[in-house]
């Protein structure tokens, strides 16, 4: 979702050396060890070189569209009102009994909560037909409590009643779980869209914002249309939704999808979603202010604060880019180790592919937690079937030395490496060439072939890579020997 104009400004900060970051990961790990996996100490701290470099300027969000899901409850109730729906619910009122099931969820009007007394009011209305019933009983059985393990089976049977009675509620949450694969509820890309694109046909404005971004990026099985997705991004930012308002905002700034260019309309959208609370939204703010884009004056203090809004929101891209700010003590933040690793943590629990990836290396090798490197390489799967490159390389080698509970298996960690250098990842490459070199993974032993990839890797910025041809160059070529995988 990089929509960058040609007159944005994008700075470019060169990544913190080996060793500064070496200093920093000093001040918080609890004990460190020389790893020589990899190609030794020197690789390792390649690698972790990278670890609190500057997040890409790349838009939160992205084909993982961030939603914010804050509720504010039901509201209260007297004791009187609490006794009178229960007495009708007792008596077979069925919209009481849904009144019964709230009471009980959320102990209103002076009644002890009791999940087993909601869930079997619940059930009473939502069997007769009862939309909302329906919805509060599946967010009950999906969430489950204490004194009640969750049952997805269950939840994802009385969404779908709520939600072919049209309540939107349910139909949002059936787009969200089919998208993401929530809990027991299976991915489904194709249901998924069906359910945003009912609700957004009943208005509802979440959905709108989410199938603009299915236009403009004509993702997720909807073609690419600009007008189309202007015309979603205008009508939700019209029903108030935080994320299109920075949208339509950038659209105003810069003069694109119909629209004239218009500060003040763009400014005043840009301060209704800095007064809101949805995280998404203050972090596509943050990202705008961090890297001064679209003509918006580069400003990391404002942004800092909206990484952090955003981050306690729950915004796990948010949460990545402040672990970066508190490592670095930029935007007038404090250098504070403990909370980079805090919020690094937050963003991969958050399923950011980057902070996975990144906790997953601090797990390898127990630089600030214990060492696991079964959790390593759970870690590196997650990111890597969300594309990131360095992720795929990282768990190819673990692979390929039958490491973090995964049996060896060289063909399976070079079809990793090569996964990981469509991606641009420069190590793969290099692992790569040392594959054909040594005839590994099912690799016919091939010098040339290995040689085209130690150059890819080196031109592509791989220290190793670049060590090692100048090391050949002042050699004949008869002598060469490949460099120790």
């Amino acid at each position: 979702m990089t929509d960058t104009p040609p007159s944005a400004k994008r700075p470019r900060t060169p990544l913190r050396t080996a060793v500064g970051i070496g200093t920093l990961i000093l001040a918080i790990c609890l004990n460190i060890a020389v790893v020589q996996s990899f190609g030794g100490i020197e690789a390792v701290a390649d690698r972790l070189a990278a670890l609190w470099g500057k997040a890409p300027g790349r838009m939160p969000g992205g084909s993982r569209l961030a939603i914010n899901t804050k509720t504010n409850g039901p509201p209260p109730m007297t004791e009187a009102e609490a006794l009178s729906f229960l007495q009708k619910a007792d008596l077979g009122d069925r919209y009481a009994q849904f009144r019964a099931g709230i009471i009980y969820d959320n102990g209103l009007g002076g009644v002890t909560k009791n999940t087993a007394e909601a869930v079997r009011y619940y059930k009473l209305a939502a069997d007769r037909g009862e939309r909302k019933a329906q919805y509060n009983l599946g967010m009950l059985l999906h969430a489950g409590r204490e004194d009640m393990p969750a049952d997805d089976a269950q939840a994802l049977r009385y969404f779908i009643l709520a939600a072919e009675q049209n309540d939107v509620f349910a139909q949002v949450t059936l787009a969200r779980f089919y998208k993401s694969g929530n809990g027991g509820i299976p991915r489904n890309p194709a249901e998924s869209l069906r359910w945003y694109q009912r609700a957004a046909q009943a208005g509802d404005a979440e959905s709108l914002a989410v199938l603009g971004y299915y236009y403009e990026t004509g993702t997720e099985g909807l073609p690419k249309d600009p007008a189309q997705a202007t015309t979603n991004y205008l009508a939700a930012s019209g029903k108030g939704n935080a994320w299109s308002n920075v949208k339509v905002g950038v659209m105003y700034l810069t003069g694109t999808g119909g629209l004239q260019k218009n500060e003040s309309k763009a400014l005043a959208l840009f301060d209704a979603a800095d007064s809101s609370d949805a995280s998404n939204a203050l972090a596509y703010l943050a990202w705008i202010y961090a890297d001064g884009l679209y003509g918006i004056d580069r400003d990391e203090t404002k942004a800092a604060g909206l990484l952090k809004r955003a981050a306690d929101g729950g915004d796990a891209w948010a949460a990545m880019k402040l672990s970066n700010y508190y490592a670095h003590g930029q935007g007038g933040l404090p250098s504070n180790p403990a909370l980079a690793v805090k919020y690094l943590k937050q963003a991969a629990d958050g399923d950011n592919p980057i902070a996975e990836r990144r906790v997953g290396l601090l797990y390898e090798h127990g630089f600030g937690f214990p060492k696991d490197e079964k959790r390593a390489a759970a870690l590196y799967r997650r990111a890597a079937q969300q594309g990131d490159a360095d992720a795929a390389d990282f768990l190819g080698a673990m692979i390929q030395d039958g490491r973090g509970g995964e049996g060896r298996d060289e063909v399976e960690a070079i079809r990793l490496y090569r996964q990981a250098s469509k991606g641009g990842s420069a190590k793969a490459m290099y692992d790569i060439g040392l594959m054909c070199d040594y005839g590994l993974g099912g690799e016919t032993r091939n010098p040339d072939q290995a040689m085209i990839w130690y150059r890819k890797a080196a031109a592509a910025g791989y220290p190793p890579a670049k060590r090692y041809l100048a090391a050949i160059e002042a050699q004949q070529p008869s002598v060469k020997s490949a460099p120790a995988p």
